[in-house]
């Protein structure tokens, strides 16, 4: 369906069909009360989704620009509970890798994205459901500059290609650090805000976000805060484990049905 939502002569969501449409809202709605139940992870849901209805890339840029614009709800969490002090040793290299992870970002074809999106993600989300990556981490003190920069810039060259999965890795660095719940919350959001913002200006910077994807991020704003005002109101009640566990499940199946799409193309 073209011109779906013509805003100011914008023709939002152009050729996409009103279904697709009422799928993204719905993963929007969720992803985002997952980010307000548990701090992150939602970056992930709504890329890995988004691209089963969208083009990849359209995908990748809505999603980097709509959680831009929701970082303003965890504003306060983050500077109430996050701890600077873990923040700060993260952000040079990861900055760095980020940005060449944006220029390869807009070398790949729709296609080949694709299969990059469901294999990056998918094995962030194997690492994570295996804690394998977790075990071998407490073997090494991610203080240490030759430990740290390495781990934040792999980190920022993931989310740099993929727009997501990097925070799992910063995850795991606070982690060791943050000495409760509430604090380690305080830090991801900290985190979450300051590494999606700067995404977001190199991506402006590169032209890829422009008007037409800031208008549709915008259109989607009620159902990304609704969803995160959710999941704060929640976070306290809800079984955090099993609850993160059915989401990793469901990205999974995304992932891989991903790679499916793209590889499917090339032939």
């Amino acid at each position: 369906m073209n011109n779906l939502f013509p805003i100011f002569g914008i023709a939002l969501y152009d050729g996409v069909p009103a279904a697709s449409v009422a799928a993204l809202i719905g993963f929007y709605l969720g992803s985002f009360f997952v980010k307000g139940a548990i701090g992150f992870g939602n970056l992930s849901m709504i890329i890995l989704l988004g691209a089963l209805v969208l083009p990849a890339h359209h995908a990748v840029l809505l999603a980097v620009t709509a959680s831009g614009l929701a970082q303003v709800q965890f504003v306060v969490p983050a500077l109430r509970d996050g701890d600077w002090r873990i923040t700060r040793p993260v952000i040079g290299s990861y900055f760095v890798a980020a940005a060449i992870g944006i220029w390869i970002f807009g070398r790949l074809k729709s296609n080949w994205l694709q299969v990059v999106l469901g294999l990056a993600l998918g094995v962030v989300l194997i690492i994570d459901m295996t804690k394998a990556l977790a075990r071998l981490a407490t073997r090494f003190d991610l203080r240490r500059p030759g430990v740290l920069y390495p781990f934040s810039a792999a980190s920022g060259l993931i989310s740099g290609v993929t727009g997501a999965g990097g925070l799992f890795f910063i995850a795991l660095y606070v982690k060791q650090f943050a000495p409760d719940p509430k604090t380690f919350r305080g830090t991801i959001l900290q985190l979450g805000i300051l590494l999606t913002g700067w995404r977001a200006i190199l991506l402006i910077a590169s032209g890829f976000i422009t008007i037409k994807v800031f208008a549709e991020a915008v259109v989607l704003m009620p159902f990304v805060f609704g969803g995160g005002f959710l999941g704060s109101r929640f976070y306290r009640s809800l079984p955090t484990r099993r609850f993160y566990q059915v989401v990793q499940a469901v990205l999974l199946f995304a992932a891989v049905t991903l790679v499916w799409k793209g590889l499917r193309t090339m032939g």
